[in-house]
């Protein structure tokens, strides 16, 4: 199998939800809330970046504001609730959801190189 030259990795989120913050209703996410997903993003990429430089891409996208996420499979996922937010794609193949896990996201994109 030929090796990717780039690894993406998309943290997908829904208005107002994320994990078990049932509660923070709203047409856009709780300023807390996106700050907090925000600083576990920047996170997420400086570590991808110290771990696999110039491997990964990673793109935080709220399905409510883009109508090709959400009437993606992936958007779906979300949407109808069969995934908690946020979901965590890795080459467009849902691996995580509810919550970000740096350590187990470097774990699977390395494997992803890898392959």
């Amino acid at each position: 199998m030929q090796k990717q030259d780039v690894i993406t990795v998309q943290v997908l989120t829904t208005s107002g939800k994320a994990g078990s913050c049932a509660t923070c209703g709203g047409t856009s996410l709780n300023p807390k809330l996106q700050n907090m997903l925000a600083t576990k993003v920047k996170e997420l990429t400086e570590a991808l970046e110290a771990s696999c430089p110039g491997k990964t891409q990673v793109s935080f996208v709220n399905v409510k504001e883009s109508l090709e996420a959400q009437n993606s499979e992936a958007g779906q996922l979300l949407e109808t609730g069969q995934y908690p937010p946020p979901l965590i794609l890795i080459n467009g193949e849902p691996r995580f959801a509810g919550y970000i896990d740096v350590d187990k996201i470097v774990h699977e994109v390395k494997k992803a190189i890898a392959k």
